[in-house]
């Protein structure tokens, strides 16, 4: 799998699994969906895809984006994780910052929770990235 130096690896993860009729008969049909978290240029991925299924198989896509490198605020501490978020879809809102209070293995999950420490030091950090992306903007100028 393609590799990143700052991303790290491409990730796939085998969704579904569909077809068959019994488990003595060849399945006249069946489907799968994958998910790639890509590190470099979508097209390696297809490349893969297509010559191991050497027409074999139908390959739809249904869903694609490039890495999307977040925007850094100096002297915050950042990290890089094997998730995606709607940021590539918002391509009209300048630089992509992500940040959020709990943890990325809790988010968008039936177990998603923060403690009321947790929002407070948020709500902190928020402050302190407005008050620093204003003085950087005007270094800027």
């Amino acid at each position: 799998m393609p590799a990143n130096e700052l991303l790290g690896p491409t990730t796939m993860n085998v969704g579904t699994i569909k077809g068959g009729v019994g488990a003595n008969v060849i399945a006249p049909h069946a489907e799968a969906e994958l998910f790639f978290r890509v590190v470099n240029d979508t097209t390696e991925i297809k490349r893969m895809l297509e010559t191991v299924s050497a027409g074999r198989a139908r390959i739809d896509y249904t869903f694609e984006c490039e890495p999307v490198f977040m925007e850094r605020i100096e002297g915050m501490e950042t990290s890089v994780v094997s998730f995606t978020s709607d940021i590539p879809l918002l391509t009209r809102w300048g630089r992509p910052l992500l940040f959020g209070p709990g943890s990325i293995h809790d988010a968008h999950t039936s177990g998603e929770k923060i403690s009321k420490l947790e929002l407070a030091h948020a709500v902190g950090t928020y402050a302190n990235m407005v008050v620093r992306l204003q003085e950087r903007a005007r270094n800027e100028n």
